[in-house]
């Protein structure tokens, strides 16, 4: 299950997943739209230090998650990649 943490300067999303599919980057995306309503204007940061694989879709739903927040001009870090995930 996917966990957020608000911090004062930022909001984490901790992706707990080991494979990220289709169904955990749905469910990630989903934290994130609820954390973003509450937090517009912060930077997030996913916490991906437990994702060991993450297949296409997985990949091309987060580059266009990475997209929206460009365009909003809200900053997306992405954290703890494993090299293999890179």
């Amino acid at each position: 299950m996917t966990t957020t943490e608000h911090l004062p300067t930022a909001v984490v999303v901790h992706v707990p997943a080991r494979n990220l599919g289709r169904s955990e980057v749905d469910a990630v995306c989903g934290a994130v739209d609820q954390a973003r309503a509450a937090a517009p204007a912060l930077p997030f940061v996913l916490n991906m230090a437990n994702v060991e694989f993450a297949g296409s879709v997985a990949m091309g739903v987060l580059v266009g998650l990475n997209q929206e927040f460009r365009t909003r001009g809200q900053r997306l870090v992405f954290a703890g990649l494993q090299r293999n995930v890179r």
